[in-house]
């Protein structure tokens, strides 16, 4: 999965992805005759973003930007927080007084 900062908390997101361990998924993959393609290092080191699809378009979708540099991905993180803020006002700040970790 994928792991995405908003608001500085880590979620973990997507389903594109699934574990090696997942025998539903796998058995599946097998009945169906998928094919299993693994990550190579191209892909780990590519950049992550975060999407709301609302089953027809993106209604939202966070930059994505991978870089050696620390600095720059907290940039591109405050970036997405400020998306987010323009995007959705404080309602995920409001509503983050009702969820417990």
């Amino acid at each position: 999965m994928a792991i995405v900062n908003v608001f500085g908390h880590i979620f973990e997101a997507g389903t594109s992805i699934l574990h090696p361990r997942n025998l539903h998924s796998l058995n599946y993959t097998k009945l169906l005759n998928l094919v299993v393609n693994s990550l190579s290092d191209n892909d780990e080191s590519s950049s992550s973003t975060f999407g709301i699809w609302d089953s027809r378009k993106f209604v939202f979708k966070t930059l994505g930007f991978k870089s050696e540099l620390p600095f720059v991905d907290k940039i591109v993180s405050l970036a997405n927080s400020l998306l987010m803020l323009f995007r959705y006002d404080y309602s995920p700040i409001r509503m983050d007084k009702f969820v417990e970790v």
